[in-house]
C-alpha cells in the first residue's frame, strides 16, 4: 500500500519512524558509504525524507555482526534494513517482531527468511525489496 493511501495518524507514526540499516562494509568504505547514500536518496525520493536512519558497519566480521544486530534489535527500531546474506541471517535471528526488509540474500525462500517471494510476511516480519517498484510501494511496512 502507498504511504499516501494511509490514515494521517499513521502516516506521521511511520515519518517520525526509526530505521537502522545493518551494512557488510567497514565505516568508510567507499562502496559500502555509496549504497548508503543511495539508499538514504531512495527513502527521500519515495517520500520518507524525515525518517530516522541509522547505519551500523559490521564490515565482514561475522561476530561483530551479530553483535551489532543484537544492540540494533535491542533498541527496537521499526524497521531493520539489511544487505546481504550475514547480515540478514543475524538479525532474523533475533526478532520476529521488528520488520526486516533485505536487500541481496541468497535463497532467502530456500533458507527459511520468507514463504515466498510474492508473500514473504507469511512466516516472518522479512521483506525482500527485490525491485523499485516494491520498494517505492510498500515500504516500510
Amino acid at each position: 500500500m502507498a504511504l499516501a493511501a494511509w490514515p494521517v495518524g499513521a502516516r506521521a507514526q511511520v515519518q517520525q519512524a526509526h530505521v537502522t540499516a545493518l551494512w557488510p562494509f567497514a565505516a568508510d568504505d567507499a562502496e559500502g558509504l555509496a549504497l548508503s547514500a543511495a539508499f538514504h536518496t531512495a527513502l527521500r525520493d519515495h517520500g520518507q525524507g524525515t525518517l530516522r536512519v541509522e547505519d551500523q558497519w559490521g564490515g565482514a566480521d561475522r561476530e561483530r555482526t551479530r553483535l551489532l544486530a543484537a544492540d540494533l534489535v535491542a533498541k527496537e527500531p521499526q524497521v531493520i534494513f539489511t544487505y546481504l546474506s550475514a547480515q540478514l541471517t543475524a538479525v532474523s535471528a533475533l526478532t520476529r517482531k521488528i520488520p526486516i526488509v533485505f536487500v541481496g540474500a541468497s535463497d532467502p525462500v530456500g533458507f527459511g527468511y520468507v514463504a515466498s517471494l510474492q508473500r514473504p510476511g507469511a512466516t516472518s516480519r522479512a521483506s525482500p525489496c527485490t525491485s523499485r517498484r516494491s520498494a517505492g510501494n510498500g515500504w516500510p511496512p
